[in-house]
């Protein structure tokens, strides 16, 4: 297989060639998701350098292309999208990552009406919040855009009676996906994310289908050296990829299921310290990490 890592993955700003490559690959692994009718609910993750929150390089405005691009995909099918961001004033607030998001979309929306045209816009592309109010009959396809849970503001219930929603309106086969997600539970100091319910939160994210993955993975700890990447782009399994630091090279390690579940931390750790032989220099090619 072809390395999945363009060359000086760290450096930020990444060139737009690079963007174009990862953009291309979350497309495709997304719309054939769709088409092949893999599941109600997947997952896309991208989480790049530069599409990292956690990291000072992030740049939203390639998060928004990554959804625009997916968005004009779904749209040129003659589908109604439903693009949702959470709400900032259920909570009193957002993550600093998402606040903004939906006033971005937003404006986006309103400069591309000229180029789309307004009635298609209008009708095909709505944007609104995370919620069960949001979800009509006629919508197609759900594109929830970096919900993030926050102390004292878990969008992860939103989602979940969202999708509910989803499911009991209609049996017509309507995908409900996620990109970079981030929906793991986070401490609370007024109890809203408790034990109560946790069950039913962790079964609700372990069951999206990862149908396009892509992270570095990192010596433990740190956030440098760059020691390989995790990456899946649908329809392939899981990949575990090592880097050779002298070559700025990747050698593809392990290979998960073939049904594309998540492999384990103990499964990518034991990936990264196999020794390797011959390695593929990281390439301009279409790709798909926390931290080892």
């Amino acid at each position: 297989p072809r390395c999945p890592v363009t060359p000086g993955i760290n450096k930020s700003p990444m060139a737009p060639e690079d963007r174009a490559v990862y953009i291309d690959g979350v497309v495709r692994a997304v719309t054939g998701a769709v088409a092949a009718q893999r599941g109600p609910r997947m997952s896309a993750t991208l989480l790049l350098p530069d599409l990292d929150p956690r990291l000072d390089t992030y740049d939203r405005r390639f998060l928004l292309r990554v959804v625009w691009a997916l968005i004009a995909e779904f749209v040129a099918e003659g589908n109604r999208v439903k693009v949702a961001v959470q709400n900032p004033s259920k909570f009193g607030g957002q993550p600093i990552s998402v606040a903004g998001l939906r006033r971005n979309l937003e404006e986006d929306r309103q400069l591309s009406r000229e180029d789309w045209g307004e009635e298609l816009m209008d009708e095909r592309v709505i944007v609104t919040e995370i919620s069960k109010a949001a979800v009509e009959k006629q919508d197609d396809i759900f594109l929830l855009v970096s919900p993030t849970n926050a102390t004292s503001a878990p969008v992860v219930g939103d989602a979940m009676d969202m999708f509910e929603e989803v499911l009991e309106q209609t049996d017509r086969y309507r995908p409900f996906i996620v990109v970079n997600p981030r929906l793991d539970d986070v401490p609370s100091h007024s109890n809203i994310m408790s034990v109560q319910g946790r069950a039913a939160r962790v079964a609700f994210v372990n069951a999206f289908d990862h149908v396009y993955y892509w992270r570095l993975l990192y010596k433990a700890g740190t956030w440098y050296p760059v020691r390989g990447a995790l990456t899946r782009q649908y329809p392939e399994p899981f990949q575990v990829w090592k880097r050779n630091a002298e070559e700025d090279s990747y050698a593809l390690v392990a290979t998960g299921d073939p049904d594309g579940s998540m492999p384990s931390v103990e499964f990518v750790n034991a990936a990264i310290r196999r020794p390797t032989a011959v390695a593929a220099g990281a390439t301009r090619a279409s790709g798909g990490g926390e931290k080892e």
